[in-house]
């Protein structure tokens, strides 16, 4: 960048340097008397091209020219290197998210089998007691609700067993 920056100066220096040049040789034959039979303006032609041929502001130019060129090509790589990393972080996104998606689902499930198992525990706890909370055989019979054992003594009773 630095180069780029003093090949721009000096370029600028040479086109300034150039500029002043012109309008030297053009006030300069304003004011010259001209000769008779002599064109003024083919004077100022001959001037410029003694200007032309020093050329000294072309080599700036090429310099600038080709510091440009490789300002754009270190540009270009530097484009395509975060083009990459965008893509690499763009991967990681996508991988946390579905990593997160993952693990949400299994805090859903683990959470879900906890309620279940606390529920099933509560059931069981609560049908394995009597009234007085001791464990009674009387009231989980076979079926092993309350309901079921009511029935099934209400089935005997009436049958006869």
């Amino acid at each position: 960048m630095l180069d780029f920056c003093s090949a721009l100066d000096q370029f600028l220096k040479s086109a300034r340097k150039s500029h002043f040049e012109i309008e030297q040789v053009v006030q300069q034959c304003e004011i010259e008397t001209v000769p008779e039979g002599g064109n003024r303006y083919t004077r100022i032609s001959e001037k410029l091209k003694s200007l032309k041929a020093d050329a000294h502001h072309y080599v700036s130019a090429n310099n600038l020219l080709e510091k440009i060129q490789a300002f754009q090509l270190k540009h270009r790589e530097f484009l395509k290197k975060l083009k990459l990393e965008y893509e690499k972080l763009g991967n990681k996104e996508r991988s946390a998210r579905a990593w997160r998606k993952a693990v949400n689902m299994i805090f859903i499930t683990t959470v879900a089998a906890e309620c279940v198992t606390a529920a099933a525990t509560l059931a069981v706890r609560r049908l394995s007691t009597c009234c007085n909370g001791y464990w009674c055989n009387y009231c989980t019979n076979n079926s092993g609700t309350r309901l079921g054992s009511l029935f099934d003594r209400t089935i005997r009773k009436t049958s006869g067993k």
